[in-house]
């Protein structure tokens, strides 16, 4: 369990038997931060804590092969990230918790919501999709923009440097294509309030957040104008008015 009042901006922990990097900013209530895939916690933290950080202690985690938390080789798996946080929110205590999700992160908080639902009080969910289909592939091949920010992000934080990120890279975009596949009758069964919040022209589809929307009994909506999938780092300040407002709700 973290100590209360702990200050660190970054440091590992031993969470489900592995060492986990964590990372905090910010002061109040916890805000549990879940960053996108082949990302890593501060990315989240950075970007939003100039506002919610005045409000909230934010604090993250580096997921299994991602940042600089520790590969271990398998297939990357959406219900297994979900099980990752749950093990984080245990280690953390005082819940149940928020969770703020980016993209995967997104993803994993619905998995934990439907795995835990006594860790989770409600989630922010920002360019997630709960079925693959319900997007647009973007280019991810060696050599496109993409692949080489993934590459050098991976190379600076990776314990075991950048010579491995081919294999990650390539199961974590085996993972995006195929996976999730939860239907609209799984999300009926999460009964957290949920904000579903993306941009307009995230390659997730509108139509498909109108979707996991309207399938959660207590769902709500944002959809950002002049926005993209990395909407969380082009309006920073509107996207954390955006969580405050809804946080502001739950009473």
């Amino acid at each position: 369990m973290a100590g209360e009042g702990a200050s660190f901006q970054g440091t590992y922990a031993e969470i489900g038997g592995r060492k986990v990097w964590v990372s905090e900013r910010g002061s109040g209530p916890a805000l549990v931060m879940l960053h996108g895939g082949l990302g890593y916690s501060e990315q989240m933290l950075d970007a939003l804590g100039p506002i919610l950080g005045q409000h909230y202690r934010l604090i993250g985690f580096d997921r299994i092969g991602q940042g600089r938390t520790a590969d271990d080789g398998r297939p990357f798996d959406y219900a297994r990230m979900g099980e990752e946080v749950a093990a984080f929110l245990e280690w953390l205590g005082g819940g149940p918790h928020v969770l703020v999700g980016w993209s995967d992160g997104g993803i994993a908080a619905l998995f934990t919501a439907m795995q835990r639902p006594d860790l989770v009080r409600a989630m922010v969910l920002i360019g997630a999709n709960f079925d693959a289909d319900g997007q647009d592939k973007f280019d991810v091949a060696p050599g496109s923009d993409i692949y080489r920010m993934l590459e050098t992000d991976y190379a600076l934080r990776a314990p075991e440097g950048g010579s491995n990120f081919p294999s990650v890279a390539e199961r974590m975009f085996a993972l995006w294509w195929n996976e999730p596949r939860l239907t609209p009758e799984d999300l009926g069964r999460i009964k957290q309030p949920a904000l579903v919040m993306q941009g307009e022209d995230d390659h997730i589809h509108v139509e498909h957040a109108v979707a996991m929307w309207r399938a959660l009994p207590q769902g709500h909506l944002a959809i950002v104008p002049n926005a993209s999938h990395g909407v969380m780092f082009e309006k920073p300040d509107f996207v954390s008015w955006l969580v405050v407002d809804f946080l502001r709700g739950l009473g």
